[in-house]
């Protein structure tokens, strides 16, 4: 089902997308519980295929009920996942409508779950390092982006690592 999503989103052919998703996720959520870590990114995938279809509303009710029963079950690290996933969404939706103060809640809530991640949820404090990064950038600021490329030029990491790049222009 998860090959065929793909294959279809790239096909460009949305029902069968959303179609095979839905049934990736239900296959999982028929044969293991409903917090079992494969169910839970299956949710996460579902919503990240409702926001690329356009329906936004719903794509952040999945990530919610997807952090909320992650972190019920003690799986702070997807928990953290969703969220960074619907405060991104939910900046750019405001972003989009021009509604600062959904902005700078959004913002202010990934700076904090940067500021103190869930414990064994260390690792995606990088994931909101760099969203938010991107919102600078998307308002004109590079000083966040350059602080994280000076880090890891500094400190070196063990596996290349995509910060920025400009867009490709396709003819």
């Amino acid at each position: 089902y998860r090959a065929s999503g793909r294959v279809s989103e790239h096909l460009g052919i949305a029902n069968e997308y959303r179609l095979s998703l839905l049934d990736m996720r239900d296959t999982l959520a028929k044969a293991l519980p409903a917090d079992d870590p494969q169910t839970l990114n299956a949710q996460i995938e579902v919503a990240d295929s409702r926001v690329k279809l356009g329906f936004f509303d719903n794509a952040l009710e999945l990530y919610g009920n997807a952090e909320k029963t992650a972190a019920a079950s003690g799986q702070h690290r997807i928990a953290s996942f969703a969220k960074i996933r619907a405060l991104t969404l939910k900046y750019l939706l405001a972003y989009e409508n021009g509604y600062g103060p959904d902005k700078r809640n959004a913002v202010a809530e990934l700076r904090q779950l940067v500021a103190s991640p869930a414990p064994g949820a260390e690792d995606i404090k990088l994931i909101g390092e760099v969203m938010l990064a991107r919102i600078d950038r998307k308002e004109g600021r590079t000083d966040s982006t350059d602080a994280i490329i000076a880090r890891f030029a500094s400190e070196g990491t063990t596996k290349p690592l995509l910060l920025h790049a400009e867009p490709v222009e396709v003819p």
